[in-house]
């Protein structure tokens, strides 16, 4: 019984996964609409290839700024020519929310699963692996991978 419980639980775990990584801005790879989210990047004021909001907390991608070389996913330096895609700075309808970081640049996944399945991933003490914030009034916890 166990046993089943446990390969239910991570069915039901890789089920609610897969919808929420489809809904994401950027994927997992850290492109958005083919465009890879490191390089050199150009600020314009109008027709960028990605509207962007700076934001505090929740982002879609965790932005260092590069003197060099950004070569890894997240890692900007800015530039005035020579850009690999541009973006425009909004306020609101942003493309991507991105936050400014001095180490670690990622991808933010945000997954949404069942309060009872955090439950029982708690109880097996695999709550070392997820980062949850209760949201009781609608039965789920938001997991940030």
């Amino acid at each position: 019984m166990k046993k089943l419980l446990t390969i239910f639980t991570i069915i039901l775990l890789v089920a609610m996964t897969i919808p929420a990584m489809a809904a994401s801005a950027i994927n997992k790879d850290g492109y958005y609409k083919g465009i890879k989210l490191c390089g050199r990047v150009k600020v314009v004021e109008h027709f960028a290839d990605i509207k962007v909001k700076v934001v505090d907390s929740f982002p879609d991608l965790k932005v260092k700024v590069a003197e060099s070389f950004p070569d890894d996913i997240g890692e900007w330096k800015f530039v005035e020519s020579g850009e690999d895609f541009t973006v425009q700075f909004v306020d609101s309808f942003p493309d991507i929310k991105i936050k400014y970081v001095n180490s670690f640049p990622r991808v933010e996944l945000v997954v949404w699963l069942p309060v009872s399945t955090c439950h029982e991933l708690k109880r097996r003490k695999w709550n070392r692996e997820i980062c949850a914030i209760f949201l009781p009034a609608i039965g789920l916890i938001w997991t940030i991978a």
